[in-house]
């Protein structure tokens, strides 16, 4: 009979034997057997190759490709990853995983995989997307509204996302962000994008890109070193050399500059706007400012749009003998150029060049004497230079020679009656001579009464720079404090404003309505007469329109009385203040605090735009614009030694409370760390229990009611005064 555990033993013996003999033969077969990897790129410039591997030394698929990978990329110079490339076995073309063992895919000795990059995700919906917001855009110039900041926003999400999750060698999504961040300035952090996309694939368009950033952070050297690869690529051979002049140029090497620069000049004929550009730089930092003029038009004519060109024009214009040298090459003596004068000055003026936007302004006013739309852009630009004499009496002038013109029944001979009683308006200063009464319909009281079936008619277009000019002139009297006549203008004008006034805020005179409408209805708000004081009790508001409620107020704390004295920058924020910009609301900033008198008291009262005109959700980006303003303001008390206060941002429309309460918080925080100013703590006597604004605040829905000086900023302002 069998013993059972004999043939137990026997079986193990048996077993162990045969375990062996096979691992003699299989490590036998596994050194015979071969992989072969055959790659075709999909770039057409790449290489292809077929590599073998010894299946002895790997036992895994993602062992294959990285064998595969580090002899690719060390024979012919690329940068392939393990995450670009996927292994896939014939015939059925499946995707083997990284995982999978080598010997389970043995046919016949053999196995042979084809390396395939892998599917990239079709993200070309999205980059249209991206495309189509960028196309709507005007990048340099948008103004930070919300819908164009959503665009802005949507657009950089798009491009990321793509980087970051999709295809991290996506060009046209870098191309984008890093002109993105160009355009913001955000130079350093263009160039990182930049640097880390070429490293794993190289392009011209993201390597100009790098030059350009480079440039602007004055890294010469490298730029240069950029260029001198990129030389070979004759598709770009034009920027690639105009950029070699810039760098050079800014870099010290003139000579070699002008040398690529007449090249370019020679090689297109003189087509080649960029290098005239360049050429007109040179010429004007080697004093011959004519010919750098007569370029620089040139290239404006073709480049009408292009911020840089605009911004070159309006530095030779504002320098010295600038608006000299315009006229040599711009006829003077036929009224057919005097549009091309008042276009040129309105690009001097958005480029911070008001010196020259004005003789700019004044030329087309002396060739066109009745187009009031020049007198009216005239007026606007010698506000932002406070010279409100010359502005009263460009409309003086204005009313003498088109004293037939007019704007419904209201003809200019009517108003002129009226100022040439005041030939100055020193003359005009003094106290309203009577009071005025708001109606509850909205319009100052007089002879003409309100009706509500009044036939509301469509003022024709070509009589709007006439009804702004008036609403400017009424503007300027009230911030000067000359109320001496303003009632008999409010009362040629207010039944033009019943007849008119339902779709003015739908035309370009938007602006100067809504300041009217405000001025207007603060003067039907009884206040103390205008009496002298001294310098002593003047307490100056330095603001937007919000500093409108305050002027010429009293401010009784204890027991001093104060004077509330308007200094009025249009249209200012925070973010006009970087110093990275020249556009005019800052200019106009500067002329206002130079103004003011040494250790005058100062109240700041800025703000409300940054949180109505942006997307200020994220708290860093508050912070940042605040830090922007107090920059500035450090500055300015260092110089002027002002006491300065920081009003609160006012709270008073009601789908941005929540960003203004959001922005006061932070800008709070930062001005009590500061030892420069002093914040008015007077913000939460505006709002009721359900953070409402207070109706006994509510004026005309933008600004806040007069009565708020006797009580919240009384409160604020008694902590310091």
């Amino acid at each position: 009979m069998p013993n059972a555990k004999i043939e137990v033993a026997v079986a193990g013996i048996l077993g162990l034997a045969g375990g062996y003999v096979w691992k003699r033969y299989a490590n036998r077969f596994i050194r015979m057997v071969k992989v072969y990897m055959h790659y075709t790129p999909s770039n057409k410039n790449a290489d292809e190759w077929t590599f073998v591997v010894d299946a002895s030394k790997i036992i895994y698929v993602h062992e294959a490709l990285t064998l595969f990978l580090e002899a690719y990329n060390r024979k012919f110079h690329a940068s392939l990853s393990l995450q670009d490339l996927s292994a896939v076995i014939p015939p059925s073309n499946n995707v083997l995983r990284n995982e999978k063992k080598i010997s389970q895919l043995l046919l016949d000795n053999t196995c042979e995989l084809y390396v395939r990059e892998k599917a990239i995700p079709d993200v070309r919906p999205l980059l249209e997307l991206a495309q189509k917001h960028k196309e709507r855009q005007e990048w340099r110039s948008a103004k930070p509204c919300t819908w164009r900041y959503i665009a802005l926003f949507m657009v950089c999400l798009v491009w990321e996302a793509v980087l970051n999750e999709l295809d991290n060698k996506n060009t046209q999504a870098a191309l984008g962000l890093m002109q993105l961040y160009i355009q913001a300035n955000a130079f350093a952090k263009a160039k990182e994008l930049g640097t880390l996309f070429i490293e794993k694939q190289f392009d011209v368009e993201i390597n100009l890109l790098l030059v350009e950033c480079d440039f602007h952070l004055r890294a010469y050297k490298e730029a240069l070193a950029r260029l001198e690869q990129l030389r070979s690529s004759k598709k770009h051979q034009e920027r690639i050399e105009n950029w070699r002049a810039k760098v050079l140029f800014e870099s010290g090497d003139v000579k070699k500059a002008i040398a690529i620069v007449r090249q370019r000049l020679i090689d297109s004929n003189e087509f080649d706007l960029e290098a005239i550009a360049l050429y007109s730089r040179i010429a004007h930092t080697r004093g011959h400012e004519l010919e750098a003029m007569q370029m620089i038009l040139k290239v404006l004519t073709e480049r009408s749009k292009d911020k840089r060109i605009q911004a070159q024009f309006a530095e030779y214009l504002n320098a010295k003998n600038g608006f000299k040298h315009l006229t040599q090459v711009l006829d003077t003596t036929t009224a057919t150029t005097a549009p091309a004068y008042a276009y040129l000055a309105t690009m001097a003026k958005d480029h911070g060049a008001i010196d020259g936007c004005i003789k700019c302004f004044v030329q087309s006013v002396n060739m066109c004497p009745n187009n009031a739309s020049y007198v009216l852009n005239l007026v606007h630009a010698l506000e932002i230079s406070l010279e409100y004499e010359k502005a009263y009496q460009c409309i003086v002038q204005f009313c003498q020679k088109n004293d037939k013109k007019a704007v419904g029944n209201l003809i200019c001979t009517m108003v002129l009656s009226i100022l040439e009683r005041f030939p100055t308006l020193l003359s005009s200063k003094g106290p309203l001579p009577y009071e005025l009464i708001w109606t509850k319909e909205g319009f100052v009281q007089n002879s003409h009464v309100y009706q509500e079936d009044m036939k509301k008619k469509l003022l024709e277009e070509e009589s709007w720079d006439l009804l702004a000019l008036l609403f400017t002139l009424v503007k300027i009297l009230f911030l000067e404090g000359c109320m001496t006549f303003l009632p008999q203008i409010i009362t040629l004008i207010e039944p033009l404003r019943m007849q008119y006034g339902h779709h003015l805020h739908q035309t370009t005179i938007r602006n100067e309505h809504a300041y009217y409408c405000c001025i207007v209805q603060l003067l039907c708000i009884p206040e103390p007469s205008l009496s002298p004081i001294s310098q002593d009790d003047i307490l100056y508001v330095c603001g937007d329109s919000h500093t409108l409620p305050t002027a010429w107020r009293q401010l009784e704390i204890s027991k001093s009385s104060y004077r509330l004295v308007p200094a009025l920058v249009t249209g200012l924020k925070h973010w006009h203040l970087r110093p990275s910009t020249n556009f005019y609301p800052q200019k106009n900033f500067d002329n206002v605090v130079q103004s003011l008198p040494r250790k005058a008291r100062v109240v700041f009262l800025f703000g409300e735009i940054d949180c109505r005109e942006g997307i200020l959700s994220v708290e860093e980006g508050m912070e940042s614009t605040i830090s922007i303003f107090l920059n500035k303001l450090r500055q300015v008390v260092a110089m002027y030694e002002f006491e300065a206060y920081i009003h609160p941002v006012v709270p008073v429309l009601n789908e941005t409370r929540h960003l203004v309460v959001q922005y006061n918080r932070i800008f709070r925080k930062l001005v009590e760390r500061s030892t420069f100013c002093k914040w008015i703590d007077c913000f939460d006597e505006f709002l009721d229990g359900n953070e409402q604004l207070q109706s006994c605040f509510h004026l005309d829905g933008t600004h806040l009611h007069p009565s708020y000086i006797s009580s919240c900023l009384k409160k604020g302002l008694s902590q310091h005064l």
